[in-house]
């Protein structure tokens, strides 16, 4: 398996990129022996470190998913890999996200009519969106990032 694994691997820059296949959310995918897709970045650690403790992850220091370069790699937490997405500005946010309802636009409507003195369950009405939506963008708890 080893052998296959670094035929899949461009070794010709920075970070070794894999170019087998991959999985929905762009980390390499190399099937295992029992015929399992594991991610391929914590396969190359393994070779070159061992085994992963359990609860730990593989993260990248290069924050490119796609490397498999070992002395790219290290061990973290859950909330190692939060600190670093939101240190490396990966995380998405408003309408990035790909559930989100709201815009800028709307953002900023709800922010004028509350400015106004309507309250949320109103602004809620107006536009169409849950009153609790509304209050929290109108007290900036959720889309701060929006002036």
């Amino acid at each position: 398996m080893e052998k296959r694994f670094w035929a899949k691997v461009d070794k010709s820059g920075e970070c070794w990129l894999w170019t087998g296949g991959f999985f929905n959310v762009g980390y390499g995918a190399i099937s295992g022996p029992d015929r399992r897709p594991r991610k391929a970045h914590r396969y190359s650690y393994e070779l070159a470190h061992g085994p992963i403790p359990d609860g730990l992850w593989v993260l990248h220091r290069c924050n490119v998913r796609a490397c498999v370069r070992p002395d790219h790699l290290y061990l973290g937490t859950h909330t190692d890999n939060m600190a670093d997405r939101k240190r490396a500005q990966r995380q998405a946010r408003g309408n990035d996200l790909p559930f989100a309802k709201l815009t800028p636009e709307i953002v900023h409507e709800v922010r004028r009519l509350h400015d106004l003195g309507l309250g949320s369950s109103a602004i809620g009405r107006r536009l169409h969106i849950p009153q609790t939506t509304a209050s929290d963008v109108s007290l900036r708890k959720t889309w701060r990032h929006i002036i």
